[in-house]
């Protein structure tokens, strides 16, 4: 996985499906958490945030 340096701590991920799958995943495992995916303008791929 190679990102930009600004999204390089980051877990990216190759589609926006498998993304949504692990966010989707986290939030079952933890009551309260939002999580969205965004498209990564530095690496082209997908990320997850917790930010609106």
């Amino acid at each position: 996985m190679t990102c930009a340096p600004d999204c390089a701590h980051k877990r990216a991920y190759e589609s926006e499906y498998e993304a949504q799958r692990v966010a989707e995943h986290q939030m079952g495992k933890t009551p309260g958490l939002e999580l969205r995916v965004y498209e990564c303008d530095g690496c082209e791929k997908y990320h997850l945030t917790s930010k609106p």
